[in-house]
């Protein structure tokens, strides 16, 4: 009787689509496959869907059933679909979105969606969602570059600093690495406050313990953080190359800033792990290559 519901008007078969617990993944296979896009966009909303129910739903092409199917956190998504969505649906924002807040999802696909997704979601992503860690350091400083220049969304009362590296923190993703690689090219604000949250204190507080003239301070908050013993003099150069240079409001300034503190991290600090080493020589060929750029401009 089910099955009979389930092939009847759509007015009928929706409601039983969508409930039913007696229509088995063969039952559910054949209506995808023989019957319209509202009796598919039901099963899509069904509170449990196999990968192989989502798999059918996927190659149906439809884009308010995919965006139906991607919503539902019930529905198992293998990592294939999940590419064949992204294939067919990625520059749609009804269908990326979705993805990107479900509560898990592979590496692969994760950053795929960096590159499609807004300045909101990408931080989404970053905070929620596992990531290479230097695609994960590259996504934090982009949005750190653009907070600087004021493109980032100010509506909140909290800074974008703090939001981010609240974020982070809160989803076990502030890792020492991420916060090295903010220092390395001379983001002091995303340094002081991940250690001011992780350690619990004011950010000013922090401040004033970081950039003590005496060595002890950074030192002090710096263990109470909790951070590797054996980082701590990278962080210790940042911070004095930090201390050490002012911006001269010319071209490149920042640029020749991040220079200095990666340049003097490899050949002063000899413990840095060889993915670390391998970002900081990126970040130096990133900026070899926006100078040249702009001076050919």
């Amino acid at each position: 009787m089910a099955i009979a519901l389930a092939k009847d008007v759509d007015v009928v078969a929706v409601p039983v689509l969508e409930a039913s617990e007696v229509l088995t993944d063969t039952d559910l296979l054949e209506i995808i496959q023989n019957q319209g896009a509202e009796k598919q966009l039901a099963i899509s909303r069904r509170s449990q869907v196999s990968e192989q129910i989502s798999d059918a739903l996927v190659e149906t092409g439809e884009a308010k059933v995919v965006a139906s199917l991607v919503r539902n956190e019930g529905a198992a998504l293998s990592e294939k679909s999940l590419h064949k969505v992204l294939d067919d649906f990625g520059e749609t924002e009804s269908v990326h979105g979705p993805i990107v807040k479900r509560m898990q999802l592979p590496v692969a696909i994760s950053e795929r969606l960096v590159t499609l997704v807004s300045d909101s979601l990408r931080e989404h992503l970053v905070s929620h969602h596992d990531l290479s860690s230097s695609a994960a350091s590259d996504l934090i400083l982009q949005s750190r570059e653009r907070a600087t220049l004021g493109l980032l969304d100010k509506q909140d009362d909290e800074p974008p600093t703090e939001i981010l590296v609240r974020q982070l923190h809160e989803n076990d993703r502030l890792t020492p690495g991420i916060i090295l690689r903010a220092a390395c090219v001379g983001d002091i604000d995303f340094l002081v406050t991940s250690l001011a949250i992780r350690v619990g204190v004011p950010t000013q507080n922090a401040y004033q313990l970081i950039f003590d003239k005496g060595p002890l301070g950074l030192q002090a908050i710096y263990q109470r953080a909790d951070l590797p013993d054996n980082l701590y003099p990278a962080f210790r150069i940042a911070i004095d190359v930090a201390t050490e240079t002012d911006y001269d409001g010319e071209a490149f300034d920042q640029e020749r800033h991040s220079r200095r503190i990666i340049e003097r991290i490899l050949t002063q600090y000899e413990d840095l792990r060889g993915d670390d080493i391998e970002y900081l020589l990126g970040r130096l060929t990133k900026l070899d290559v926006a100078e040249h750029t702009q001076e050919l401009q």
